[in-house]
């Protein structure tokens, strides 16, 4: 009997054990299983991870034991949901900067054609320019310039006492291979020059012999192109059929000789020019005055196709 008492009251003790057991496992369900009874859990960390991701209770805060796992992972998405932003702004400021750079791309686009215009524009101009110098008449000396003071071995200074008919003739070139930039007009048969002091005779033609009317030579053949340096006293041969006439014993060049000072200090003004002829220059009479009425006939006929200037200047006796 004693023994019997004795097993009874060790069941009893060993039912209420596990009776306290079952409590105070249900006890520890209810706190952890968030059914609403049990105040929420304020600890710091648990806090932050709500915080840090709101929206996790609502898709799934379903059991405990991952509660805290899901805690840092959703604390990380809010980071990933942030930088996701950032990555968004980034696209957004990508699409922003592909439309600035489509825009950019337009105006480089506009750019180049500008830059293809202006250098085809350019380009034109210098083909005109050239096309104008190439198609010339002109007439050039390698020994002044146009406009240029004569210098003294071309003028009667040449001579210590400045002697009347001193000095050499100057080169001419109205052609090649000594003026290239000059094209003989199609149909010149023959060429004439005249050498006049324009300050003093303005046409070459004064109603009497004059100190304006320096030198002429005429029906030069067509396929000269050059007059040499110092040439007057004795002619080349490749102006076999020409005459020349001047002032001067023979017709030979007479230089610059004022006897005055005219002009300023600039001195007389002189001019070579040189006429392309399609016919014989027929002339009648004698001297420079002559010659050059029978090239103003030979203008008014349509005989002069095209005449080329060069000046200088030379003061008084030749200075």
């Amino acid at each position: 009997m004693t023994s019997y008492k004795h097993h009874i009251t060790f069941a009893a003790g060993a039912f209420a054990a596990a009776a306290i057991l079952a409590v105070g496992c249900s006890s520890s369900d209810s706190g952890n299983g968030g059914n609403g009874n049990t105040p929420p859990n304020t600890n710091p960390i648990p806090s932050k991870s709500s915080s840090s991701s709101s929206s996790t209770p609502a898709t799934g805060g379903q059991g405990s034991s991952s509660s805290s796992a899901p805690v840092n992972p959703g604390g990380t998405g809010g980071d990933s949901s942030s930088s996701s932003s950032s990555s968004s702004s980034s696209s957004s400021s990508s699409e922003g900067t592909s439309a600035g750079g489509g825009t950019g791309g337009d105006g480089g686009t506009g750019g180049g054609s500008e830059a293809g215009t202006g250098g085809g524009t350019e380009g034109g101009t210098g083909g005109t320019e050239g096309g104008t110098g190439s198609g010339s008449f002109s007439v050039t000396s390698p020994n002044f310039k146009d406009m240029d003071h004569f210098m003294s071995m071309y003028t009667c200074a040449a001579s210590s006492t400045h002697a009347f008919g001193s000095g050499s003739s100057p080169e001419l070139d109205w052609g090649s291979p000594g003026n290239t930039a000059s094209t003989v007009p199609s149909g010149t048969m023959y060429f004439a020059i005249t050498f006049l002091d324009i300050t003093l005779s303005p046409d070459g033609v004064m109603g009497t012999p004059s100190m304006g009317d320096h030198w002429a030579i005429y029906n030069i053949p067509s396929g000269v192109t050059q007059f040499p340096e110092g040439a007057t006293a004795t002619l080349p041969s490749s102006y076999m059929g020409a005459t020349q006439v001047s002032p001067e014993m023979g017709g030979k060049f007479l230089p610059p000789c004022a006897t005055m000072q005219n002009n300023g200090t600039m001195g007389d003004e002189y001019q070579f020019t040189v006429y392309a002829l399609k016919s014989k220059l027929t002339v009648s009479g004698s001297g420079v005055e002559a010659v050059v009425q029978a090239l103003q006939a030979a203008q008014t006929a349509g005989d002069v196709l095209a005449t080329a200037s060069i000046h200088a200047y030379a003061g008084q006796n030749g200075s």
